[in-house]
C-alpha cells in the first residue's frame, strides 16, 4: 500500500519530463496519395474556360432580338395626332385650354421631327425668333404660326376663352401647315 501512495504522490509531484518516454511525440502531416496542386488547377482552369466560352458566346453571336419597329415620320404622326384631336370633338368650356395645350403640342413636335427644331423645349417667343432665320417655312406660315402661337398661349396662360370657330380655325391651321411642309414624293 506504501508503494501505491507513493506511486500516486510521484505522479502528482514528478515532472512531466520524467515520463517523457511513455508519450509519443505527434507525427508530421501525411499527404494523400495523387497530386492535390494539379487537380486545384484543372478545377481553375475548367472554371476560366467555361467563363471565356460564356463571354464569348454572348458578345459574338448575334443575339435574337427583334428591331423595333422603324418610327412613323413626323407628318404622318401629326396627322394621327390632329385626326385623333377632331375626334374628341371640339367643344367650347373647359375643354379649351386642354384643346390648345394638345394642339400646341402636336405642332411643336411636328416641327421638333420635321425640321429638327427643338421646339418642344422652347418658349413661344424663342420659337418664333428661330422661325424668322428658318427658310423652310414660307412668310405666310410664319405669320400664321405667330398668331396661332400667341392665341394658344393666350388660352393657355391668360384664361382667355375660345369659340368653337377659332379653335377649328386653329386645328386646319396646323393641318393645313403639316401638309404643306412634310416632303412630296
Amino acid at each position: 500500500m506504501q508503494e501505491f501512495l507513493l506511486f500516486l504522490i510521484s505522479g502528482f509531484f514528478v515532472p512531466a519530463m520524467a515520463w517523457a518516454d511513455d508519450i509519443r511525440d505527434v507525427k508530421p502531416p501525411v499527404l494523400l496519395p495523387g497530386h492535390n496542386g494539379i487537380w486545384a488547377v484543372l478545377v481553375l482552369l475548367i472554371f476560366l474556360g467555361g467563363l471565356a466560352a460564356w463571354v464569348l458566346r454572348n458578345r459574338l453571336s448575334p443575339r435574337c432580338v427583334t428591331p423595333p419597329p422603324p418610327a412613323s415620320p413626323p407628318w404622318e404622326t401629326a396627322f394621327q395626332r390632329l385626326r385623333a384631336l377632331k375626334d374628341t370633338g371640339l367643344s367650347g368650356g373647359e375643354d379649351v385650354k386642354s384643346f390648345y395645350t394638345e394642339l400646341s403640342d402636336i405642332l411643336r413636335r411636328y416641327m421638333e421631327g420635321r425640321f429638327q427644331i427643338r421646339a418642344p423645349e422652347m418658349t413661344t417667343e424663342e420659337f418664333l425668333s428661330h422661325l424668322k432665320a428658318a427658310p423652310a417655312l414660307n412668310a405666310q406660315h410664319k405669320l400664321s404660326l405667330q398668331e396661332f402661337l400667341t392665341c394658344c398661349d393666350m388660352v393657355k396662360f391668360a384664361r382667355f376663352s375660345s369659340s368653337l370657330h377659332e379653335m377649328e380655325r386653329g386645328w386646319n391651321l396646323v393641318w393645313q401647315l403639316v401638309a404643306d411642309t412634310q416632303p412630296q414624293t
